[in-house]
């Protein structure tokens, strides 16, 4: 986890902690204190759990402590006979201070969302524009709906796509139905079971990033591998290393130009790993499915169905999971415009079994040409923008 990451977090467990404590420190006071006490917990929680939890929260949790503030301020006020009229008045201030503020980044953050949705609005007109002309001719609907078809008839034989990894259970010499062994694997904890004699089907959700980075960096070379073979086989082509001069994206086939200059898919970044899991699955790491990932450009859909039942076909790749954004019925907004095939597999090889990875999920990506020029003029980088502002 990053500095930033950790340190968020140990922040809020700790204004968790204090709010329990002034809480917890009502007890046996009379009930005047006890109020006030209890008051003080609760205006400091909410901050603490939007801290800890959800990041796109946290301005609202900011919000929401100025109020509680307000109000342990008037409260205080009305029940205290101690306090001075001007050191109660500093504390009504000060919460309708703290409201306000929040109130008021709250408002200029639901600004930046609105002006990054408008970014992203004129691409999403450009992708819609594009899978419009995609779908000009009777032969690439037709191409399409056949996909389509494809794609929904394996997807009812694909189950969820979750990083699982094998529990281990040591060789005790017990019979398989004797439960020592599985008791003693108890007492082991979870990070230290990996490289014991495996059971058959007794697997469990992968809890370490670093176990993961670690397997999708032996994947990632075994699948650039494969996507090679497929492109060859499928004429897909890659990106092109861009000339000085060169107007937009320019794609290849491996055939045509040499290996040198085309571009690949490099490994999902530790840190945009972690955003993702804190984001989007609640710390979960064992949904990252697209740490090791490629893609491969197609100028024809008949090239890309192909490639897709190629695929389905290589006894090498089992697809544990599709997204086809090139349905017809897909609603468009869900990727801003933007339309793929991406398809979420293992490799289960020789190799990949010697290596111990052959569980591991990754990402590949069959993409329109159409697609992956916009892709690369600038709205990849502004979807980022809008995605870090909606903390997705």
């Amino acid at each position: 986890m990053g500095h930033m990451e950790a340190a968020t977090s140990i922040l809020g467990v700790w204004m968790i902690v204090i709010a329990i404590l002034q809480m917890a420190a009502s007890i046996g006071e009379d009930s005047e204190a006890k109020v006030i006490l209890i008051m003080n917990g609760l205006s400091i929680l909410p901050l603490g759990l939007s801290f800890l939890l959800f990041e796109r929260l946290f301005l609202v949790g900011l919000w929401s402590n100025g109020v509680l503030d307000f109000f342990l301020g008037v409260a205080k006020t009305v029940m205290s006979g101690v306090l001075s009229e001007e050191v109660m008045m500093n504390h009504i201030l000060l919460g309708i201070a703290k409201a306000l503020w929040g109130f008021g980044m709250y408002r200029y953050f639901r600004l930046l969302q609105r002006k990054a949705i408008t970014k992203v609005t004129v691409d999403k007109v450009a992708f819609d524009e594009a899978w419009e002309r995609l779908i000009q001719t009777e032969e690439s609907r037709a191409e399409i709906h056949a996909l389509a078809t494809a794609v929904h008839d394996y997807a009812s034989r694909t189950g969820a796509a979750r990083q699982m990894v094998a529990r281990r259970i040591p060789n005790l010499g017990l019979s398989r139905s004797a439960s020592a062994s599985r008791i003693v694997v108890e007492m082991i904890p979870r990070n230290l079971r990996y490289g014991i004699l495996e059971e058959q089907g007794d697997v469990f959700p992968v809890e370490s990033l670093d176990t993961l980075m670690t397997q999708a960096s032996f994947v990632h070379s075994i699948l650039l591998r494969k996507v090679l073979k497929l492109a060859r086989d499928c004429r897909g082509m890659f990106p092109v290393k861009q000339e000085l001069r060169q107007p937009k994206e320019h794609f290849a086939f491996l055939e045509s130009t040499s290996m040198h200059r085309l571009m690949f898919a490099s490994m999902k970044q530790e840190s945009r790993a972690i955003e993702k899991a804190l984001r989007s699955y609640r710390n979960d790491v064992s949904f990252l499915t697209d740490l090791a990932r490629q893609s491969i450009v197609f100028e024809k859909v008949v090239d890309l169905r192909m490639c897709f039942d190629a695929i389905h076909q290589d006894p090498d790749l089992i697809v544990v999971r599709l997204k086809n954004r090139l349905d017809s019925q897909y609603d468009s907004w869900g990727s801003l415009g933007y339309r793929d095939l991406a398809i979420n597999l293992k490799i289960s090889c020789d190799e990949t079994r010697r290596l111990g990875v052959d569980n591991h999920i990754a990402e590949l990506q069959l993409i329109p040409v159409e697609m992956a020029q916009l892709k690369g003029e600038g709205s990849h980088r502004r979807y980022v923008e809008y995605r870090n502002t909606m903390a997705e």
